[in-house]
């Protein structure tokens, strides 16, 4: 657990709060924790995500946090247009529905 997947959002924060190149970032957390190994796919999210961040070169965004929480917010609010019914595997109709049935004979 934390080698690829943790380790690269903690990269990702890393790239656009410290201004950091993805090798440094991954550097850093190396540092930190030893066994941190990013798959190819989660690195070259990473050099992408930073030419993105930062064009190349200048300085990161203002208010990333916020801008990260905004986003978050716009995601969980957004509605889903294709909703999944909750799964009744397993369930019986009998004892997942209360009986309508009175019991006054």
């Amino acid at each position: 657990m934390g080698i690829s997947r943790s380790a690269t959002i903690v990269c990702a924060y890393l790239i656009a709060t410290m201004r950091m190149t993805p090798d440094e970032a991954l550097a850093a957390v190396k540092e930190k924790r030893g066994i941190v190994s990013p798959n190819v796919g989660f690195l070259r999210q990473l050099e992408e995500y930073s030419i993105r961040l930062h064009g190349g070169i200048g300085k990161p965004p203002d208010k990333v946090g916020e801008n990260v929480a905004e986003a978050i917010r716009r995601l969980t609010t957004q509605k889903d247009p294709n909703p999944r019914p909750a799964s009744t595997a397993g369930v019986s109709q009998s004892s997942a529905l209360p009986s309508s049935k009175s019991s006054d004979k």
